[in-house]
Order: C-alpha cells, then sequence, then structure tokens
C-alpha cells in the first residue's frame, strides 16, 4: 500500500482538498457520498487499491457538491477535533495517565479546560492514595474517613 508523502499532503491541502479523518464505522462509498466525489477519486488522491478506507488514519477528499457540505462546518470541526486531541496528549505528558477515556472524562466534566481538568485528576488521586489501606491480612481495599 502507498502512502502521501507530506509534500503530496501539502500540496492536496493548498488544492483545496479536505483532510477527513477515517473512523472504524467509514466506508468508501460513504465518503464519496458525504463529500460528492467518486469512489475512484477517493482512490486515486490517497493511492488507496482495495475499498478497505480503514487502512487509513486520514485521507484527502475533494469537495464534490459545496451546494451540499458546508465547508465552514467541516474547517471548524477538524480545528475543535485537532484542539481536543491536543488537550488529551497534553494531559497525558502532566499526568501519567494513560486511560484516554478517563482523561476524556475529566475534560469534558472541565469544558475542556486543562488546568482545571489536571487539578481535578491530580485531587482524585491524592484523595485515592489518603483514604486506600491495603488490608495486608486480606488483600482487600479499605477506604479510610
Amino acid at each position: 500500500m502507498a502512502t502521501l508523502s507530506e509534500e503530496e499532503q501539502e500540496k492536496l491541502i493548498e488544492l483545496g482538498f479536505v483532510k477527513h479523518q477515517v473512523m472504524a464505522t467509514d466506508t468508501l462509498t460513504g465518503i464519496a457520498l458525504k463529500y460528492g466525489v467518486t469512489i475512484d477519486e477517493i482512490k486515486k488522491t490517497n493511492k488507496l487499491f482495495t475499498n478497505d478506507v480503514c487502512v487509513r488514519k486520514v485521507i484527502y477528499v475533494r469537495i464534490g457538491r459545496e451546494d451540499k457540505l458546508n465547508l465552514r462546518e467541516i474547517v471548524i470541526e477538524s480545528s475543535e477535533t485537532q484542539l481536543k486531541r491536543k488537550l488529551v496528549k497534553q494531559f497525558k505528558m502532566k499526568t501519567n495517565c494513560t486511560d484516554s477515556n478517563e482523561i476524556t472524562s475529566y475534560l469534558v466534566d472541565n469544558d475542556w479546560d486543562l488546568q482545571k481538568s489536571i487539578e481535578n485528576y491530580l485531587n482524585d488521586i491524592k484523595w485515592e492514595n489518603e483514604n486506600l489501606k491495603l488490608n495486608a491480612n486480606k488483600g482487600n481495599a479499605l477506604f479510610v474517613n
């Protein structure tokens, strides 16, 4: 499977192609319908030799029917998605938490405020460490008030 070089990716963006984040539920047909392009165009642009689009994390798609697709919404959604991914990554780096679902939960609960999310996470860890004592005899966890 051939992949696009960074130079090819940048050129596609310059030419007005949209960067589409591939989801596990995506199909080539669905993406083609969404953007108003043909399957062959998508395959050719992205050097795909089969219809299995899930082999890529990102594909590039030319906008076909601008009247049925609001490009501004795509750009905004893409920017928000990128920002959220960046916040998750920063949270991981600052806390060493590796559970993406837990990280996302803290961020959502705190309206995507990174500092507030980290503070609440660290407070919860501190509470757990202070209040969770191992019963050496039974191996059971006991919470101490």
